[in-house]
């Protein structure tokens, strides 16, 4: 039985299938709270990669145009539809077009499967590290009790030698 981890396809399509879900439910652009710092807590925002966009509409008269104009670039629309954002300004919330998302999952599965294989060799280093440290560990005891044994016997032999010149 081997304990080093190995290439598991099952494990590899969970993690692309749990990525292109992400990637399905995240809208495109800057996110101020993409990350979080592991020391201080705090967000870190970054520019993320999602599936569909938010088109700002300064004013209503604009809705329809942007909105037509947007679907025959071959933007699909979103279940989000319009939302009023400040004052007379909208966001429309469309998917991108059907070419753009299959560009970007391809990105992604390269991406997952590049972590995949970087975290698999990182796994097997580590075991293979430690199970060198408990064999070097091991063979360091050994000497440790052979040296331990060799000196118990000098000393042995000595204090013999001491005895006999002594009581001569």
């Amino acid at each position: 039985m081997s304990i080093l981890r190995k290439y598991n396809k099952q494990e590899l399509n969970a993690l692309k299938e749990a990525a292109v879900a992400s990637y399905n439910n995240r809208q495109h652009g800057y996110d101020a709270h993409a990350e979080t710092d592991p020391k201080t807590c705090r967000p870190i925002g970054k520019m993320v990669v999602g599936a569909y966009i938010s088109e700002l509409v300064p004013f209503a008269t604009q809705l329809i145009p942007v909105y037509l104009a947007k679907i025959e670039e071959g933007y699909t629309p979103h279940e989000l539809g319009t939302m009023p954002y400040l004052g007379t300004s909208y966001h429309i919330y469309l998917y991108k077009p059907q070419a753009e998302q299959e560009a970007d999952i391809k990105v992604i599965h390269a991406a997952v499967e590049a972590e995949y294989k970087r975290e698999l060799e990182e796994s097997n280093r580590l075991i293979v590290e430690r199970q060198v440290e408990l064999e070097l560990a091991a063979a360091q005891r050994r000497a440790a009790e052979v040296q331990a044994s060799e000196l118990k016997t000098q000393r042995a032999e000595m204090e013999e030698r001491i005895r006999a010149e002594l009581s001569r």
